[in-house]
């Protein structure tokens, strides 16, 4: 979330554009993923993905379970 932080404040402060945060929690760590998800929405993003499936990446994959 600080990341997002860093990164969000700086670009809307300069530029007039549209700024995509993802919720897929790729990039969220420890046993209370699920309530961290929504994380990115309090920074009023424009658009805010949730990408819901299972993805595969060059060095393993990111199992997104339906529980």
């Amino acid at each position: 979330m600080e990341y997002f932080q860093e990164v969000k404040g700086p670009i809307s402060a300069k530029c007039d554009m549209l700024i995509n945060l993802t919720r897929s929690g790729s990039h969220l760590h420890g046993p209370d993923i699920i309530k961290q998800r929504p994380g990115p929405m309090a920074l009023q993003p424009e658009i805010c993905s949730l990408d819901i499936g299972s993805v595969n990446f060059v060095d393993g994959a990111f199992v997104n379970p339906p529980d």
